[in-house]
Parts: C-alpha cells; sequence; structure tokens
C-alpha cells in the first residue's frame, strides 16, 4: 500500500512539475540612456507578448508603409517651409508659420509606432512597466516577440519616441529580457526584429 502511495505521489510530481515547465516567467526592464550618461526608467508601458508567427505576418511589408509615410511628412514639411519664406505676409505672419512648419516635424520613431503598432496581432500576455520600469509575466512556451512603445516629453523641445520589438524565447526556464537603446526598433541588434529602419532625416 505504501509502495503504491508512492508510486502515486511521483506520478502526480511529475506530471506537475511538466505541467509548470509548459510556461516560463519572464522578467525584464525597459529603460534609456541619455547622452549625458543619465538612466531614464520608463514606468507605466505595456509590453505586449505576440507569438513569433503571427508578428512575422504583420511586419511583412510595413517597412514600405512606413517610408512612404515618412516621405511624405518630409515633403509636407519642405513645401510649408518654402511658403513660410515666400509668403508676403508681415514678418509676425512669417514666423508663425516658420513656426507651425517646424512643428510638422516628421519624427520618424513617431511615425513608426503608427505604422509598427497599429493593430497588432493579438497578445498571448501582457503587463506594465512598474515605477522603475521592471516587469514580470508568465507566458506559455513559445518563441514571441515582445512589443513595447514609450515616449518621453519635454517643456522646451519634441517629444522622444522609443519602440521595441525583439525576440524572445520562452523554454520552460526563467527568461531575463532588457529593453534599452541598444535594441530598439533600427538598431543593429540581432534580438531586434526590425533591424532595417532609417531613422535618418
Amino acid at each position: 500500500m505504501k509502495k503504491k502511495f508512492l508510486t502515486i505521489l511521483f506520478l502526480f510530481s511529475a506530471s506537475l512539475l511538466t505541467a509548470c515547465n509548459r510556461q516560463s516567467e519572464v522578467t525584464g526592464e525597459v529603460f534609456i540612456t541619455t547622452k549625458s550618461a543619465d538612466t531614464i526608467k520608463l514606468s507605466g508601458k505595456t509590453a505586449f507578448f505576440i507569438p513569433i508567427s503571427s508578428i512575422k505576418g504583420h511586419l511583412e511589408g510595413l517597412e514600405t508603409v512606413f517610408e512612404s509615410r515618412f516621405k511624405d511628412a518630409r515633403n509636407a514639411k519642405l513645401k510649408c517651409a518654402e511658403i513660410a519664406k515666400n509668403t508676403n505676409s508681415g514678418v509676425d505672419e512669417r514666423q508663425q508659420l516658420a513656426t507651425y512648419c517646424d512643428e510638422q516635424n516628421p519624427n520618424p520613431e513617431m511615425l513608426a509606432s503608427t505604422v509598427y503598432f497599429e493593430n497588432p496581432p493579438k497578445a498571448a500576455a501582457e503587463t506594465m512597466t512598474d515605477a522603475d520600469g521592471k516587469f514580470k509575466v508568465t507566458i506559455p512556451n513559445g518563441d514571441y516577440a515582445v512589443m513595447l512603445a514609450g515616449d518621453r516629453k519635454f517643456d522646451n523641445k519634441a517629444p522622444e519616441y522609443y519602440l521595441w520589438i525583439v525576440n524572445v524565447e520562452a523554454k520552460g526556464e526563467p527568461v531575463k529580457i532588457t529593453l534599452t537603446n541598444a535594441n530598439m526598433v533600427g538598431t543593429s541588434s540581432a534580438d531586434s526584429l526590425i533591424q532595417d529602419v532609417d531613422f535618418k532625416e
């Protein structure tokens, strides 16, 4: 009887362990390092974990869409500046128009967020960063892309936008990921699923 009980207990433990190994705990943090070497932790940002098979289909062809939107925005800015330069209005009106044109500056990261983060596939899991820019979530084992968009606003200049679409492999072991300047969209990082976006104006 004791032997039978031990066998049942062993099988139960094995099945429980197998079930646990079908999921992975993912911990991570999101921060930006500025040119002055300050570390900016991005809090209150949502990280979406999307199956890699779904995200690849979503990203296919979007590079062309981004380049087209960026080109249109840049041309609109140049045209606006030309009108401001050649207008016969008074100094005040020209200055107001010039200021407006500057505000139309095609921020590439913002445009990328409207393209790549527009109607993404359904996420298998999502979580939000805490006050320290850290997050934790449990996901089923598999290959994912973690998608996260952040921004930082200023009083005297245009906002900065930060985008990540990074590959994550969950195999039953704890996973630690760090989202920084080094693996954002447009960088040469091997972790980023989008490495060929030109953010230069």
